[in-house]
């Protein structure tokens, strides 16, 4: 949990303003998150963060590359990803449920870790579908290629039968 420690911001001690802050990230930073989408990374983000009398915006900006699964054949990939993403922070004493853009901190809040929400971004930056085409040094396992092919083909297309629906279709719900 040290690791993530590096991304706290002493908010308290922060005067109104605009300041810009940068963090590296790299592979003992997701080593810290199970299941993690990515394996390795290298990035930079820079934080701008605007604190208001009110309120926060924090602007991330994330620019580096990440190794993850190609999702035909399995393979790491090293995938380039940028993005900028917004996050609002309101000042409330009452605990009240976050959204997608918004959280709500106490106004004394003496830190604030921006861990959670870089990791959360740097996976939103990820692309829908993560091939080897994504990366000009790597080419899908065609051995891997090679027994999907071989599965389709002994599969014949057809689906296993499920006799729990064959009784489930026989039911009249008309009446």
């Amino acid at each position: 949990m040290e690791v993530l420690d590096h991304f706290s911001i002493p908010f308290i001690g922060l005067k109104v303003g605009l300041h810009q802050l940068k963090f590296e990230v790299d592979d003992s930073f997701f080593a810290e998150y199970e299941n993690s989408l990515v394996k390795q990374g290298e990035l930079t983000v820079t934080l701008d963060l605007d604190k208001r009398s009110h309120m926060a915006v924090l602007d991330f900006s994330l620019e580096g590359t990440v190794i993850t699964d190609c999702d035909r054949c399995m393979e790491d990939i090293n995938l380039p990803i940028n993005g900028e993403y917004t996050l609002h922070a309101k000042y409330s004493e009452q605990d009240m449920e976050p959204t997608d853009e918004i959280i709500y901190i106490h106004p004394r809040l003496d830190r604030l870790n921006v861990a959670q929400f870089i990791y959360e971004y740097i996976h939103l930056s990820i692309p829908m579908m993560k091939t080897c085409e994504s990366d000009p040094n790597a080419s899908c396992n065609e051995e891997v290629l090679s027994l999907f092919e071989k599965e389709a083909e002994d599969d014949g297309g057809e689906v296993d039968k499920n006799p729990m629906w064959d009784t489930l279709n026989d039911l009249n719900l008309d009446q």
